[in-house]
């Protein structure tokens, strides 16, 4: 038997300055299959617009979308605005907070047709405060970069504690297309 195997990984992280406007923009997709089955099936599109009232601070409308076509048919939207402030931004690197208060919307969709059901969706909805970080810093001769991002936030309406995400590390670029 042959096995034929499909796997397309698209990913785009894009910033344009505009006099005082800031537009970044980052999506990712993800398709997979082998022998004509769907393994992996998702998206994911994040567009903040930050328009500077100084030099530093910063007021961030932010949109995100998630989803999710295999494992649990899942779909999260959220939608944020809030101030934010710039330490620095220039060919070395970056480093900026900003907090929001943020709707979160989660589905994930329930294949029931089985039980004669039909495919049932279940909804789950909270408001958020949240603070997120960017720092990225250029090292030595350029190749080496140390970064972190991140974000924690306290969902409002639900009876959870703190939820976070983050990631950090150092990274050594073998190509430079600058």
């Amino acid at each position: 038997s042959h096995k034929r195997e499909y796997e397309a990984n698209t990913r785009l992280d894009t910033r344009v300055f505009n006099h005082q406007w800031r537009h970044n923009l980052k999506a990712e997709l993800q398709k997979k299959t082998e022998n004509s089955e769907r393994k992996d099936n998702n998206y994911e599109v994040t567009y903040d617009l930050d328009r500077f009232l100084d030099e530093h601070w910063f007021l961030r409308l932010h949109g995100r979308r998630k989803r999710d076509y295999l494992g649990y048919d899942s779909t999260e939207d959220e939608f944020g605005a809030g101030p934010g402030y710039q330490f620095w931004d220039d060919e070395q690197g970056h480093f900026n907070l900003s907090t929001q208060f943020a709707r979160t919307e989660y589905t994930y969709h329930f294949d029931l047709s089985s039980l004669g059901l039909g495919r049932i969706p279940v909804e789950f909805k909270f408001n958020d405060l949240n603070v997120n970080w960017d720092y990225r810093q250029q090292l030595g001769a350029h190749n080496l970069e140390l970064f972190t991002k991140g974000y924690i936030y306290r969902p409002h309406d639900i009876p959870i504690g703190y939820v976070s995400s983050s990631e950090s590390g150092v990274r050594y670029h073998v190509t430079d297309l600058v």
